[in-house]
């Protein structure tokens, strides 16, 4: 479990401010790099449920994080 500034927000992969990193990179169209062992991160969408997700996963160290695709549309 890896920990941020903030106790009451964790996150079982990486840390929230790496989370937020990778989102703004790839909102912004820019290749992201895990932050953990620098390996390229595959972006893949998925539709769970009724629910469109964003999954970036490291091709090195299988790190992921997901993403709401529902949050995205908004923005």
């Amino acid at each position: 479990m890896v920990h941020t500034k903030d106790p009451t927000l964790w996150s079982g992969g990486f840390s929230l401010d790496d989370a937020a990193r990778l989102y703004k990179r790839t909102r912004a169209g820019t290749a992201a790099r895990c932050p953990t062992c620098r390996g390229a991160m595959r972006s893949v969408v998925s539709q769970v449920t009724e629910a469109r997700v964003r999954i970036l996963q490291c091709d090195r160290c299988g790190r992921s994080v997901v993403f709401d695709q529902a949050v995205e549309a908004e923005e």
